[in-house]
């Protein structure tokens, strides 16, 4: 499970997945169990907290969150998988995540992480001590245009 803090702009998709053209994502808002059929914010929403639930099928995370500028923080906390190869521009264009917890993410059979966090303008916090980057064999531009991230 991945949880996701929205910040208050409500108007931009905030979760962008397709594989093959089949549904892998399932996300709820608040703590809710009913599933919510749609990826985007809309007025009126009272969203503190997203949760998203990926199938164990997906082995790309490229472009999953790539333009989700309704992102404020994302939390992978709860994810343990080993399948994912890619997270090319995983979250290229998040202008206002300020923070991804990636404790618990597994990136032993990751092949490409090229421009992963291009343009993460607003990102001040991520702590990669966890992951092997053994298999990786592009990272170009990973942290191009982080403007505010220090190391």
């Amino acid at each position: 499970m991945i949880e996701i803090i929205p910040v208050p702009n409500k108007y931009e998709q905030f979760i962008n997945i397709s594989e093959y053209n089949k549904k892998y994502i399932h996300i709820y808002f608040n703590d809710n169990k009913e599933e919510i059929n749609r990826t985007k914010l809309i007025e009126g929403d009272e969203v503190s907290k997203i949760n998203v639930v990926i199938d164990y099928q997906v082995k790309s995370f490229r472009e999953l969150f790539t333009s989700c500028i309704s992102i404020g923080s994302i939390n992978f906390k709860r994810f343990y998988r080993n399948n994912i190869t890619n997270m090319s521009d995983m979250f290229s264009y998040c202008t206002n995540i300020k923070e991804i917890n990636f404790s618990n993410f597994n990136t032993n059979n990751v092949t490409d992480m090229s421009n992963m966090f291009f343009l993460c303008s607003s990102l001040k916090e991520l702590n990669l001590a966890k992951f092997n980057t053994s298999n990786v064999t592009n990272m170009k531009y990973m942290f191009s245009e982080c403007s505010h991230y220090k190391k």
